[in-house]
């Protein structure tokens, strides 16, 4: 093989490494969520959120920063079901979720009252074909008693003060048999004040081999560029 050619080789593997790493970012900063903030109303037909058990989306323009827009859930306490809100295969972007895939969920959360009992969160759950649930659901950091509260106004019941708190599942991954994947913001036997919760974030993160020969390529292919532009 002539050098020049053994040199072609080489560079158009460096520009489809460079490519590939590309690719991978991009694709673990999108947003797998649709309307994450609230703020578009989708329909749930469409992919939107199912907010259910006494969940309600807010109306009221009072929504801080690091949350945006004006809207987010409320979450109530004491009631006999178990208030969420929740994106499933509606979005077709929570489908055709394989074995080992891997995911973290963000979002933000406050309440308005203390809480005595009970705690809030986000979570994901993984489901086989059949609609099943494989595995365990793997829960974000929690909203609890320990949490501090904020406030609220009257008679509407918005937060009118506070600090939104960060939730992460951390890294989790997809188990043997998946299909598809729910996402939630759940109040599980909360007793005492309403959890709010926003800014929902849901991203692929690339595998290590993926991330490996992207890097391997640059390493390569660069020092390899750099001597042609010099020549």
């Amino acid at each position: 093989m002539q050098p020049s050619t053994f040199k072609r080789i080489l560079l158009y593997g460096e520009v489809s490494a460079l490519v590939c790493l590309i690719s991978a970012f991009s694709a673990s900063g999108q947003n797998l969520l649709i309307d994450p903030s609230f703020e578009l109303n989708t329909a749930t037909s469409a992919g939107g959120w199912n907010i259910v058990n006494s969940a309600v989306r807010s109306t009221g323009a009072w929504d801080p920063a690091p949350a945006t827009g004006g809207h987010s859930v409320r979450l109530p306490a004491t009631i006999t079901q178990t208030p969420i809100c929740f994106q499933g295969p509606l979005n077709l972007n929570l489908t055709n979720i394989t074995a080992g895939m891997q995911f973290e969920l963000t979002a933000f959360g406050m309440i308005t009252n203390a809480i005595t009992s009970g705690f809030a969160g986000i979570q994901i759950a993984f489901f086989d074909s059949t609609g099943t649930g494989i595995g365990p659901a793997f829960f974000s950091n929690k909203i609890d008693s320990t949490t501090p509260a904020g406030s609220i106004s009257s008679p509407s019941s918005l937060p009118t003060s506070g600090t939104w708190i960060p939730l992460d599942t951390g890294v989790v991954t997809a188990p043997t048999g998946t299909a598809f994947m729910d996402v939630y913001g759940i109040s599980v036997n909360v007793v005492g004040g309403s959890t709010w919760v926003d800014n929902f974030n849901l991203v692929a993160v690339p595998e290590p081999s993926t991330m490996a020969l992207g890097i391997m390529g640059l390493l390569i292919g660069i020092p390899l560029l750099a001597r042609r532009r010099k020549a």
